[in-house]
């Protein structure tokens, strides 16, 4: 039964080809897929702090250089890519009017989002920043002698968090891409908390948490009320509803955010799971592909016609994702690969020699 579910490496790669599916298709499941990724970064920031950067020299500055080389090299690339699309295609991201001013604001990658973006998807990694250098702190809290309030710290902040998104989803029913570390904490503390129980569901839970969210999911899909804030063409509009009406798409993105919660047992099982090396090739494969995956995007959109055939639209579609898997993957040989062996050298140099 193992065989025919997704390893560690696999389960990254299948989310990240949802927010390209989300992005392109009527299909909008792209943000519970993110919300899925930030569980798992939690999990994995705690699982590598624990293994391997707790034991390193200058453990907070070797943790946060290391975690700002890992996501640059490609955010760079990428960056690149979408200036020089945003130049030539019709209907892409606007460049930024002060260019010098925006490149600066892009380097920390933290609080990129706010100087304005021609690449959407690098929202989440300035989320991601935002996360490193918090993580960073509560690690420091932890070495010192105020190390108890750690736990509750994170309880607290996680609290905080998930009571910003449910006051926001009364609020602003609109797709939630706030680079704002506090709507998204919550999710980060999950992983954290997996890692730190130790929790190994059996497989049986896990399928069972997969069978809810799908479950929930296609019963969504099926209700009328529901279906078209999943079931959706780009551009296109949910359809108003009346003043004091409950918006779908309000129901919608709370079984998103709760959803990741359902699916958070299979996550603690996926992980503890074996990983090939061509599984995590695809788990590395994941990061190039979620950010290059917006620019053959662009030019989709740059030439759908949608009163067209259909057939002529499913073309351009499968070129999209073609082209989506094919540059992603040049990025990842070219570019990735070859910095991470570099990043990670430099790691292992300032190992403790006991830890080495």
């Amino acid at each position: 039964m193992n065989n025919i579910l997704p390893g560690p490496g696999l389960l990254r790669f299948l989310l990240a080809f949802m927010v390209v599916v989300h992005h392109s298709f009527p299909l909008r499941m792209g943000t519970w897929a993110v919300y899925a990724f930030f569980i798992l970064s939690g999990y994995w920031i705690a699982r590598m702090w624990e293994d391997k950067y707790a034991s390193t020299r200058r453990a907070p500055v070797t943790f946060l250089w290391s975690r700002w080389c890992r996501l640059a090299p490609v955010f760079f690339a990428t960056l690149a890519l979408a200036f020089v699309s945003s130049s030539l295609i019709p209907g892409a991201p606007q460049l930024p009017q002060d260019v010098s001013g925006w490149l600066m604001r892009q380097v920390p990658i933290v609080g990129s989002k706010s100087a304005g973006t021609i690449l959407p998807p690098t929202w989440s990694l300035d989320v991601e920043m935002q996360f490193y250098l918090v993580f960073t702190v509560l690690m420091f809290i932890a070495g010192s002698r105020w190390r108890g309030v750690v736990g509750w710290l994170v309880v607290a902040m996680a609290a905080a968090s998930f009571l910003l998104v449910v006051q926001e989803l009364g609020t602003n029913v609109s797709e939630n891409t706030g680079a704002s570390l506090s709507l998204y904490f919550w999710l980060f503390a999950i992983g954290m908390w997996l890692h730190k129980t130790r929790w190994a569901p059996s497989r049986s839970t896990a399928l069972v948490s997969a069978a809810a969210f799908v479950g929930v999911t296609v019963l969504l899909l099926a209700w009328p009320f529901t279906r078209e804030a999943i079931w959706m063409r780009g551009g296109a509009k949910a359809a108003t509803v009346a003043a004091g009406a409950l918006d779908p798409r309000t129901i919608v993105h709370f079984w998103w955010a709760l959803g990741a919660v359902v699916f958070a047992p299979f996550i603690a099982w996926n992980v503890l799971q074996k990983s090939p090396s061509w599984d995590r090739m695809l788990g590395n494969w994941a990061y190039p592909l979620y950010l290059f995956h917006w620019i053959p995007r662009d030019w989709y959109y740059s030439q759908v016609n949608w009163s067209g055939p259909a057939s002529h639209n499913l073309m351009l579609l499968g070129i999209n994702f073609a082209a989506a898997l094919g540059g992603s993957w040049l990025i990842l040989k070219l570019i990735d690969q070859h910095a991470d062996r570099q990043r990670a050298r430099w790691v292992n140099a300032r190992l403790a020699p006991t830890a080495r």
